[in-house]
């Protein structure tokens, strides 16, 4: 089955798509900065620094 495709309507579905991806991306770094900010995430960094492993390094 052919499907014709008009340039215009591929251009647009394309930055559709990308606005899509933007939005979902956006979302999910909002929630990571959230889960960022709780004391769970506190404590582990403050133990990861005390200890000096990679990750206390990748810290400071």
């Amino acid at each position: 089955m052919h499907v014709k495709f008009r340039k215009k309507d591929a251009k647009n579905s394309f930055f559709n798509n990308l606005m899509e991806f933007r939005k979902r991306t956006f979302d999910r770094d909002r929630v990571v900065k959230k889960l960022e900010t709780t004391e769970f995430l506190k404590d582990l960094k403050k133990i990861t620094s005390r200890k000096n492993t990679i990750f206390g390094r990748i810290e400071s």
